[in-house]
């Protein structure tokens, strides 16, 4: 709705003026206020209307990546690249379209996770070496999780609208299912049954109307910005610089139509869900299946057997074959003898490994780095071959530092991933990542600002014309 009321806006400004002045075949006129509105409006505002909506996103951080967006075309020009690369190489059926657009979510044990005194948990050691800690020493153990000190693991039921009902017992979490966590188990053990999911997305036709006609208006703007605005402002002409948001309107465009919106979140029912249910959850809405049945085989570099443990009075006590032994638990980090155990899946007990799709990862930045680093330039110098006309340092200062700070801007969403896949065991990068990202847009909006300024003086100096 209020992406149709800016479009709507966008709509009634157009209402232009009649011309007063016709020079051969170029329509001119003393630019007015009505003008500057109408520009501004056609060139920059209306491509708003077109951002892709992260799944299941509050109103008021849509509204956050709405005015940064404004301010900095580029920073959401490229989530959208790494939606559409993600949604070609990993998406298929519904489930997993909706797996690669970051819409599902899974339950995941804390650091605060203890075993119940009622029933065991299982694992598999992560290899002989952890086996025979737990079995033969006679020392304390403290335990860990594998994948849980992760990037960007807050809890999602206060961040994001989640579909159905749930309750999480103490020790539990949802988190979004970033794919360098729980790739291969997720390709691994995910049930035939999937494929016959329907989730809920749609492709926003007031989205994909607007971004189509804001790019033939900005297309229209670049046609016009020739002869007498090059002479005067060289490679500062105020119509070059609607670039960057026609490229993040075609982009859009595209990314709306073929991956569409989620408008919420969507619990996937794994071993650990099925653990917290034993333990007085609920979760009314789950869908889809991905854990391991009898026939399960560990990974390679775990040990072939399977090790249980359940609380036992202020100890704990592990179970492996007929051999039972009752250890103290210590913290972690106090502890000289660590167990790891893991946090998203039983059945995933090696580290976390997303890792298999650095290939992809390194296509998608390289992809990202050309729209944002590329492509500014090749437009300015294929329209004005740097030449300053008769542009003052000022105009060009601004306008240069605008697209610069554009593109540092639009890093920051490869910067994020790429901490989530090559930083996942690091919880302070993890901790601050967002707070750093968000402090860096503030500094980076000063050169927009100054870069509206410009536009809005070139305009009001050289006055609007149109070709016939």
């Amino acid at each position: 709705m209020a992406y149709g009321v800016i479009w709507l806006l966008c709509l009634l400004a157009f209402a232009r003026a009649a011309p007063v002045e016709i020079q051969g075949d170029i329509v001119c006129q003393p630019t007015t206020w009505h003008d500057v509105l109408v520009f501004l409006l056609g060139n920059f505002v209306a491509h708003v209307a077109t951002i892709p909506q992260t799944p299941g996103t509050k109103w008021y951080i849509s509204l956050q990546w709405s005015i940064i967006a404004l301010l900095l075309p580029f920073v959401t020009l490229t989530s959208s690249v790494w939606k559409l690369c993600d949604h070609f190489t990993t998406g298929g059926n519904d489930f997993k379209n909706a797996y690669a657009a970051r819409a599902l979510v899974v339950v995941i044990r804390t650091p605060e996770w203890k075993p119940d005194s009622g029933f065991y948990t299982q694992f598999y050691p992560r290899g002989p070496r952890e086996t025979d800690i737990i079995m033969n020493s006679n020392e304390s153990l403290g335990y860990a999780f594998m994948g849980m000190e992760k990037p960007d693991s807050a809890d999602v039921l206060s961040t994001y609208d989640v579909f159905g009902n749930h309750s999480l017992p103490p020790g539990y979490r949802l988190v979004i299912a970033e794919p360098q966590m729980v790739h291969s188990v997720f390709f691994k053990h995910l049930r035939e049954s999937v494929g016959n999911i329907s989730l809920s997305r749609y492709r926003s036709w007031v989205k994909m109307g607007a971004g189509l006609a804001q790019l033939i208006f900005s297309c229209v703007t670049l046609f016009n910005s020739r002869g007498d605005q090059f002479d005067k402002f060289g490679y500062a002409s105020f119509g070059l610089y609607v670039f960057p948001f026609a490229l993040m309107s075609f982009v859009n465009l595209i990314c709306v139509g073929v991956v569409g919106d989620y408008p919420c979140l969507y619990v996937v029912r794994t071993s650990v869900l099925l653990e917290a249910e034993k333990r007085g959850g609920y979760f009314d809405g789950a869908v889809g299946e991905v854990y391991a049945g009898q026939d399960y085989k560990p990974l390679a570099s775990s040990d072939k057997r399977k090790v249980l443990v359940k609380a036992d009075g202020d100890g704990l006590l592990w179970r492996l074959d007929e051999m039972e032994r009752k250890r103290a638990f210590i913290p972690y980090k106090r502890a000289q003898n660590r167990i790891f155990l893991p946090a998203y899946f039983d059945e995933c007990t090696d580290a976390p490994e997303g890792y298999h799709q650095i290939w992809v990862t390194t296509l998608k930045m390289f992809i990202a780095y050309g729209f944002i680093i590329v492509t500014p330039y090749l437009v300015l110098y294929s329209f004005t071959r740097f030449h300053t006309g008769g542009s003052t340092s000022q105009q060009r200062g601004w306008l240069i530092s605008w697209v610069v700070c554009n593109q540092i801007g639009g890093l920051a969403p490869i910067l994020m991933n790429t901490v989530r896949t090559y930083f996942t065991d690091n919880w302070m990068i993890g901790k601050y990542t967002r707070i750093v990202t968000y402090s860096v847009m503030i500094p980076l909006s000063v050169a927009a600002i100054g870069g509206y300024y410009t536009i809005i003086s070139e305009l009001l100096e050289f006055g609007t014309c149109a070709a016939l």
